[in-house]
Parts: C-alpha cells; structure tokens; sequence
C-alpha cells in the first residue's frame, strides 16, 4: 500500500463530506499501519460525527500515549469527551491542544462553546465568552468558523451591524458559507435590510412547493406514500436513540442513511425525488452574484434521513451547514387541528435556532408553509427553518435531505 497516497485520497474523500468512502479507506490504512495517528484521529471525527463512540475513547488514548505532542488528537480527544458529557476532560484536552500550538483557533472555539452551555449566563459572560471567540479569530483571521462565532456572539448581544461588519471579512474568504449567510439573513433583517435579506431567502422563489411525480409508477400518492412509511419503519437504521445536540429534531424517532437499505419503494421513490430535485435546479435562474444562484450544480450527491414526529414533538429552528440546497417530502401529516389559524405542524421559515434571536418585525418575515403528504418543499440549506409542534394524535413523518456540490 502507498500510505501517502491511500491518506491522501482518504482525506479528499473526507473533505467532499463522501464519509463512508473516507472511512473504509483509514480503516484499510489502519490495517496496514494500526499506529497512524492521523488515520486514527481522522477515524475518531468521522465515528464522533455519527455518534458512534465505542473504542473511540480507548483509540484516542492510542494515539495521544504514543504521539504525545499531536496537537490533532488532544482537540479531537476534546470533542469526544465533551460528546461524553465530561466538559472537565475536555477542557483539559482543549487547553492541551493549545499548549502544543497557541496559534489555531479550534480549541477557543469549543471552549467558548461550552462557556455558552452554561444556563444562566449574565452579561459578563457573554463578553468573556466573546473574548474567547475573538482569540480564535486573531489566531486565525481566515477561520471562518471564528468569523461566525464573533457574528453569532454579536447576534445574541443584540448588534447587527457589529455582525455585518464582522460577516464581510467572511465574504472574503469564501462568498458560499451556510453559516455565514445564514448569520447575515438574521442581521440584515435586524438593521431593516429586508430587501437584502429576501434576495437571499427567496420565499416563493427559491423555497418552492411542489407535488412529487408519480404517475408513471402506477401508485396513487395515498398507496404511495402508506408503502413508503411501512418500509421506513422496517428499515434497519430506525432508531429513537440518538444525541440531541447533534440534530434539530426534538423527540420522535429517525431513519439516518436512508438509502443504505434498498427496497423497491425506496428506489421508486429515489428516482422520483431525483427528478424533482433537477426540474427545481433547471428552474431557478441564472445570477453570477448570487452565493445560492451561482452554484447551480450539475452533478451532486445527495444525504438524506427519515423523520418520525409525533404529539409535541417538532424540529427546532436550524440551517444544514453541510448543503447547498435542501428539501423535505412529506410522507404523513397528522389530522388538522379544528382551532382556527392553527399552524400545528407546519414548516417555519426565517425564525433562527441555536439560541439566536429573530431581530427586527417578526411579523413581517416569518412564514409558514401547509404541508400535504406527497409535497416537497426545497430551499437554499442557509435558510432557518423548523416545524411548529402539533397536539392532534397521529404523526408526521418526512424524508429530509441535503443536494451536496
């Protein structure tokens, strides 16, 4: 095995989000060189990302007793722990990270990301947590990931334009951050920047409704979607165990990996799906100056999971960093509730997660879509979204997914 050349691909492969490809190629590696600290530790991310923690802890410990000055493996040590529920070890293990190398940005991020955690915070803290942000971003002014957590701290704090300004150096790094846009949408609407703000949100359109085409499958939506929902409560990969602080939805249950399991609904559904998601990129219009418009793709990849809510449970306000464009289908909807102006479970738009605020006229930008089994609704994967919660008995059950560049 040429080791350089396997790792090389591997993290390629890792860097295009194409995560399983990654990890067979560091587990092959890892047979050939068990002790590979950084097959090791880029193994460890991959499995901490999808909440599969066995060895994990043991793994790390490997690589940290045998390479005790790789800076890689005390941060990443950190987010195990921390995934772990023992903020002391990973505190520990930040704070060694940067002992190794002062100048990176990662470990004041994840320290002032467990400062945030803290349930009654009072001003001080969120100047001190602030700080540790800005740290980050002085140790690495091209980190994006320390421009947004200036911008989200500034955000909570109420200064928008402090926000904006802070965002811009963001733009000059990369014009396509989720993250980065997603922070921008709630500034301009909290400096009055509305028309800003809906050239980049695009209700009506670039969030889009539309029914999903299956008249040459010889199904009805009804027959449809009741085989659908049967095989995704068969499928292997459904569970209601998972960390809440790794996904938006709150209660309910989850299908992860969705088309790792083939059925033949599943296929049929795969390919209708395809063919709404091309017909929505063939649509959208052409903008070179457009961070969502710019990037229209022509070939993608798709990451997509099953969603089970039911009586108070509901998504909370969340955007998919990973995406460019994402949609959900609509399997089942539970029973209208008789109370007028009822939005129980619909889909919200523009009302901001993560503990941020919505600023300026909610009323005015804050919109809901009536989903109907059989629906899409695709939109850019910046924009804020969740679910209201409903209280009629039944439950509501879709296919989320992300279109990957």
């Amino acid at each position: 095995m040429d080791l350089q050349k396997t790792l090389k691909t591997a993290i390629s492969y890792h860097n295009a989000n194409s995560l399983s490809e990654a990890e067979n190629l560091y587990r092959e590696i890892l047979k050939f060189s068990p002790r590979n600290p950084m097959a090791s530790v880029l193994l460890a991310k991959i499995c901490l990302r999808e909440e599969r923690v066995s060895g994990i802890g043991e793994l790390l410990l490997d690589v940290i007793s045998e390479n005790p000055e790789y800076m890689q493996a005390y941060n990443v040590a950190g987010d195990y722990h921390l995934q772990m529920g023992d903020e002391k070890k990973a505190n520990l293990a930040y704070r060694k990270s940067l002992l190794l190398q002062p100048d990176q940005s990662a470990p004041f991020v994840s320290i002032a990301n467990m400062m945030q955690q803290v349930s009654s915070k009072s001003d001080k803290d969120e100047y001190a947590i602030l700080f540790k942000y800005r740290q980050a971003l002085i140790s690495k002014p091209s980190s994006t990931a320390a421009i947004n957590n200036v911008a989200a701290m500034q955000l909570k704090m109420l200064n928008p334009k402090g926000a904006l300004d802070t965002l811009a150096a963001s733009e000059e790094i990369t014009f396509n951050n989720v993250r980065s846009i997603a922070y921008k949408t709630i500034a301009l609407l909290g400096v009055n920047r509305i028309s800003e703000a809906n050239k980049l949100i695009g209700l009506g359109t670039l969030i889009r409704a539309q029914y999903i085409d299956i008249h040459e499958m010889n199904y009805n939506i009804v027959t449809f979607n009741n085989e659908l929902r049967s095989a995704l409560l068969k499928h292997p990969n459904f569970t209601s165990d998972w960390n809440p602080q790794n996904r938006a939805i709150r209660g309910g249950a989850i299908v992860p990996r969705l088309f790792d399991h083939q059925v033949p609904i599943l296929e049929l559904f795969k390919a209708a799906l395809v063919t709404s998601i091309n017909k929505y990129i063939s649509s959208l219009p052409e903008d070179p100056d457009h961070p969502y418009l710019r990037l229209k793709p022509k070939a993608y990849s798709l990451d997509i999971w099953a969603n089970f809510l039911g009586p108070a449970d509901h998504q909370s306000g969340h955007i998919h960093n990973q995406g460019w464009m994402s949609g959900v289908y609509y399997v089942t909807m539970p029973p209208k509730n008789k109370a007028q102006e009822s939005f129980e479970g619909w889909i919200e738009f523009n009302r901001p997660g993560y503990g941020l605020p919505a600023l300026g006229d909610k009323k005015k930008y804050i919109r809901s879509i009536e989903p109907h089994p059989g629906m899409i609704i695709m939109f850019p994967s910046y924009v804020w979204h969740g679910t209201v919660p409903f209280s009629t008995r039944g439950d509501r059950v879709s296919i989320a997914f992300d279109v990957h560049l």
